[in-house]
């Protein structure tokens, strides 16, 4: 991943209700509706398709057509890079504290 997609994770993660939409879909198996989520959520429908529209942007969701629902999932490939990037400059960093 570049820097600039990992900035676009990290500024898409910067919201206590985007990260909170994460964890939910993280610990449901990875996948939930949209109706779900609101009520989980606990927000007007504008204010959470405003942050799974971020979250998509990220490529941290995706989303399927399920009949009239639809179903939001977790990317947990980009969510691998994201921690092998920030592994990878850890140890950067450590190399230039030596």
């Amino acid at each position: 991943m570049t820097k600039e997609e990992v900035s676009l994770v990290f500024k898409a993660l910067g919201d206590p209700n985007r990260l909170k939409i994460v964890k939910l879909l993280l610990n449901n198996n990875d996948e939930m509706g949209a109706c779900t989520l609101l009520d989980v959520v606990n927000c007007k429908q504008a204010t959470l398709s405003f942050h799974l529209s971020i979250l998509k942007k990220a490529n941290i969701l995706g989303c399927k057509r399920d009949g009239k629902n639809i179903i939001y999932y977790v990317n947990r490939d980009v969510l691998r890079k994201v921690n092998s990037f920030m592994n990878d400059t850890c140890e950067e960093c450590m190399k230039i504290d030596e």
